[in-house]
């Protein structure tokens, strides 16, 4: 195109503020979530001006940068806030239009308040990529948006102009180290110390560095090595209309797992922000939403947080490209054109129960349902990501179950205690191992042995919590509960009741009218076995916890095995950890005043339905 003609379509473009807000989102890589979404603009679709480089590059000509600035703030404020997109918002903003008379970073602070967006959440990125020829003007213009509680990020570190005095200058609270020094910094040594050099200059000036143009798993992996906790790049996500509010955690795993059975997928995994209208949003504004994002095939209409129903793509486009559809319904309210009848899912609805619901409610002309929290609005699922995900989960199901007891094996333990560590509520872990089964499975045979511990399995998923707690299989005739639910001890009590009475039905008779069997211990020597008990070493974790380690919460659960074991008529052992200011401690909670440390359980049934004092939890 010739100049002229670029210079009237962004003439055109910023008069009728045709701009275009994606988001890019930044990932604490420790905590594996979402910490940020850069906000990014582009120009129309199929037009010359489309990509930013050439959008802003004929602003900068035209000597309009500032204004293309603000626009673009405002746009994509604008978006950030109808997307409702946790965390903070990082602004890009040129150096240039500080220098500019009609900049104003007041106008930003309007377009937050409008949003209802604290400046706090927000993030100015100053490129260093532009030479600043007068730094001290930039300090004190830079300084505005301090005092408006709104952060600062110096971006491009190390890709262009004296990037350690700007540094120093403007003192920024993030610095984002240019993509140069990403790409390939796992095989290049230059890079790593550069690196390495950035995130020690700012932690010891408290300030954070965000990784940009992550690629691969490569460059991630040397990363988290090099100590960088926030990263950006499309190795994670690219940028888009509508961004993910959480990340997919198969870039952070070594093993290409993902909503496995042991951490009870929810609906929230399939949750994506998704813009909403009023009831009183006129026609002809929701056809313009639906023509400036294509991806988008639904509009919830939300009224004070509840959802009443959606707008279809499909037939609201057909009603406007009629003769005179516009004219005729174009100023109308949207509550008189929508589908009233959305299927509607709560975001901690488990997957399964998620499927079963839609699965009842579904119709031919629907293929996307609300996701609520507590009835109100939070964003929009797809139905074929909902299959997928349920997909991945019997997958994962079949091939890191127990093939014996199909409940989850070590794989899916680890994983699910790794869960439950980073989360900050107290929890119970409870080691459950069978007394005296080798002497039974050699005299009764491994397929009696194997309906034992079958029996095991079954009685602890029926006594377990669904919703809160987590059984696993170990192996052999060793298995774990992770527990969350409130009733633990009392659920853990009652399954040690049933067991003892199911237990004397997989004997002979005679051997329990004797009350023992007949069997070789490990060292060849026959002896007297007594009746299988059921030991458990429950340890209750009290937070905080955030500084035990997975393998420090196996050694307590197999210690507190050990110490069950030692009771020859089978209970629970109780042990309680906590962390104190004084240090870490750890002690036992008795159970019974007659043997301290214990619950035992006899035959037949004599606990209560409810614990006694000293039963119940600390």
């Amino acid at each position: 195109m010739q100049q002229l003609d670029l210079d009237k379509l962004l003439d055109q473009i910023m008069d009728k503020q045709n701009l275009n807000p994606v988001f890019q989102p930044i990932l604490a890589l420790d905590k594996q979530s979402i910490y940020a979404y850069e906000g990014l603009i582009r120009g129309p679709e199929n037009s010359p001006l489309h990509s930013p480089d050439g959008l802003f590059a004929a602003a900068s000509r035209r000597q309009c940068l500032s204004r293309l600035d603000l626009l673009s703030c405002n746009a994509i404020i604008r978006r950030f806030a109808e997307l409702r997109l946790p965390g903070k918002l990082f602004l890009n903003v040129s150096p240039r239009s500080f220098f500019e008379n009609d900049f104003n970073p007041e106008e930003i602070l309007s377009y937050l308040k409008n949003g209802n967006i604290d400046p706090r959440r927000v993030v100015v990125e100053i490129t260093e990529t532009q030479q600043v020829k007068d730094p001290a003007v930039l300090e004190t213009a830079l300084q505005r948006f301090q005092n408006m509680g709104v952060k600062l990020a110096l971006d491009d570190l190390g890709a262009g102009f004296s990037g350690l005095q700007l540094w120093h200058v403007i003192d920024p609270d993030y610095v984002k180290i240019d993509r140069h020094f990403i790409q390939t910094a796992h095989e290049d040594r230059v890079k790593q110390l550069f690196i390495k050099l950035i995130v020690e200059i700012a932690d010891s000036l408290e300030c954070k560095v965000i990784a940009e143009g992550v690629e691969n798993k490569n460059e991630y992996t040397a990363l988290r090595k090099l100590g960088v906790k926030l990263a950006q790049g499309y190795y994670f996500e690219e940028p888009h209309a509508i961004p993910s509010l959480t990340p997919d955690i198969e870039v952070f795993s070594r093993r290409p797992i993902r909503n496995t059975i042991g951490v009870r997928p929810s609906a929230a995994c399939l949750l994506r922000p998704s813009p909403f209208v009023s009831p009183e949003t006129r026609i002809e504004i929701v056809g313009a939403m639906f023509e400036a994002n294509m991806d988008i095939n639904s509009i919830p209409v939300v009224d004070k947080g509840e959802p009443l129903g959606l707008v279809l793509r499909a037939e609201l486009m057909n009603l406007l490209a009629s003769r005179s559809g516009h004219a005729l319904h174009g100023r109308k309210p949207i509550k008189d054109f929508i589908h009233a009848r959305p299927i509607k899912v709560e975001k901690d609805m488990p997957l399964e129960e998620a499927s079963k619901h839609i699965t009842n409610a579904v119709n031919q002309y629907i293929q996307e349902f609300i996701i609520t929290d507590k009835g109100e609005f939070v964003g929009m699922g797809d139905l074929l990501e909902l299959l997928r995900r349920i997909t991945e989960v019997q997958v994962n199901y079949a091939r890191y179950a127990n093939p014996l007891t199909l409940l989850p094996g070590n794989v899916l333990i680890q994983e699910t205690l790794t869960e439950i560590l980073n989360a900050p509520e107290a929890f119970a872990i409870a080691y459950y191992d069978l007394d005296n089964f080798k002497a039974f499975n050699d005299t009764y045979g491994y397929g009696h042995g194997d309906e034992v511990i079958r029996m095991v399995g079954r009685l602890l998923q029926e006594h377990a919590e669904p919703e809160n707690d987590f059984v696993g299989h170990i192996g052999g005739d060793d298995f774990i509960v992770l527990f969350r639910s409130p009733d633990w001890l009392q659920r853990c009590k009652n399954m040690l009741n049933i067991f003892n009475r199911l237990i004397p039905n997989h004997y002979s008779p005679k051997d329990c009218q004797q009350g023992f069997i007949k069997s070789t211990d490990r060292f060849g020597i026959c002896r007297s076995f007594p009746i299988m008990t059921l030991s458990v070493g429950a340890v209750l974790i009290e937070s905080p916890h955030e500084d035990l380690s997975l393998e420090q919460i196996q050694e307590i659960a197999s210690a507190a095995k050990s110490q069950a074991k030692k009771n020859t008529e089978g209970g629970v052992f109780l042990e309680t950890y906590s962390e104190h200011p004084q240090g870490r401690q750890t002690y036992s909670k008795p159970l019974n005043p007659h043997k301290p440390g214990f619950c035992p359980i006899f035959l037949p049934d004599t606990t209560s339905s409810q614990p006694s004092g000293e039963d119940r939890l600390p």
